[in-house]
């Protein structure tokens, strides 16, 4: 909202306050141009929209809402830390596919959440195959990028099985979504 001169200090009515330079009118001026603008966007809506107005690179941005339901917390939860059973030898994507299999049509929030965990596991085994097809190429020299999934899995995994225990929708950010 609008702010008076007292609410922006000495410096916005043209002073100065010891420690603190004296713009003048004209920072007067840009805060009051600042203050006039409502929205973000282009001042023409005939012209293009700008390229920082687009959505982020990385998928649609989860809903800003938190999911209320205790089951579809627990079974969004368990999306993501059935992700964890790669450690114990166990295909990373097999769990999540299961629990998005079976509650993907009762909970929308498990929907999401299935099909988020789902693709990242995907994604991760797509990782898995060139960092072997690097180390293989490489006679073993690459071997060190197959600790890149890991490490990926098990941050990841743990991070989005808090958010949605906390009926947060979570996006990984290093996600290719295949299944939409």
């Amino acid at each position: 909202g609008k702010r008076s001169q007292e609410d922006l200090g000495p410096r916005a009515a043209g002073g100065s306050a010891r420690g603190q330079l004296n713009y003048g009118p004209q920072k007067k001026k840009t805060r009051q141009m600042m203050d006039a603008q409502q929205e973000p966007g282009p001042a023409n809506p005939d012209q293009a929209p700008s390229p920082y107005d687009a959505p982020p690179p990385y998928g649609p941005e989860p809903p800003d809402m938190v999911e209320q339901d205790p089951s579809a917390r627990t079974m969004g939860m368990l999306c993501h830390l059935t992700g964890l059973t790669s450690f114990v030898g166990i295909p990373g994507f097999i769990g999540p596919l299961i629990l998005w299999l079976v509650k993907k049509d009762e909970q929308p929030f498990v929907d999401d959440q299935g099909k988020e965990s789902l693709n990242f596991q995907l994604t991760l085994l797509i990782i898995y195959v060139a960092a072997i097809a690097v180390a293989s190429v490489t006679c073993g020299l690459g071997a060190p990028l197959l600790l890149l999934p890991i490490g990926l899995n098990l941050v990841f995994c743990i991070l989005g099985t808090v958010k949605a225990n906390d009926g947060q929708y979570y996006r990984y950010p290093v996600n290719i979504r295949m299944i939409k």
